[in-house]
């Protein structure tokens, strides 16, 4: 059977547009039409051809395209459908997963955090999380924020808890305390979706003590 996927598509460019109408926002006028016969509508027409033509040849169902401009979302707009049986239309409000691209964003969050003196890389995991636990009491003990992203902890890999499981993320990493070492804390390489989930926790509990 063929696998079909939906994939976001995220842009962040020079130029822009509207979803509404063919009015490129003011914030982006300076910053398109710099050659004589570029237009605002060229620019539309040339991106949206990109798309379209994108997503024949990587035979993607629907997707959803953001331009992003100094922080600030200029342009936003779905293509094609959610399911290709019903074809029922791609929208705002269609899920689907964004697979590791999440790991970028936590990894940038715990940096923020660490560049503003919320929290060290060597501060241990335990201190933000103290529900951590794995089927090794001293890699619990010893595990760094920085060690939740670098696939080092020693555990070995049990992604099929959140693959075929349908539990909340805290159900997933209290699951996870029975994977089994495979080797000593930091003494080879295993991936380890599920300690971004744990990092998501450090970010969390970092979020409530700042604002408390």
């Amino acid at each position: 059977m063929k696998n079909y996927y939906i994939f976001i598509f995220l842009i962040s460019v020079q130029f822009g547009f509207s979803q509404e109408n063919s009015k490129l926002p003011a914030q982006l006028k300076d910053t398109v039409g710099q050659g004589p016969n570029d237009t605002v509508e060229q620019e539309i027409k040339s991106l949206d051809k990109m798309i379209v033509q994108g997503m024949e040849d990587w035979n993607i169902p629907g997707l959803a395209t953001v331009i992003v401009k100094d922080g600030k979302i200029v342009f936003k707009k779905t293509y094609g459908v959610k399911n290709i049986n019903s074809k029922e239309p791609f929208d705002g409000k269609t899920l689907f997963n964004m697979t590791s691209t999440t790991k970028a964003i936590v990894a940038m969050s715990l940096g923020i955090l660490v560049d503003r003196g919320k929290l060290n890389w060597d501060d241990k995991v335990q201190k933000y999380f103290p529900d951590f636990r794995l089927s090794d009491d001293y890699i619990a003990s010893d595990a760094r924020v920085g060690d939740l992203l670098t696939h080092n902890l020693g555990i070995g890999n049990a992604d099929m808890l959140w693959v075929l499981d349908s539990v909340s993320t805290k159900e997933t990493i209290k699951n996870f305390k029975y994977a089994k070492k495979e080797y000593p804390l930091r003494g080879s390489f295993e991936y380890q979706n599920i300690m971004y989930a744990v990092a998501g926790e450090v970010i969390e509990a970092v979020k409530r003590a700042t604002f408390l």
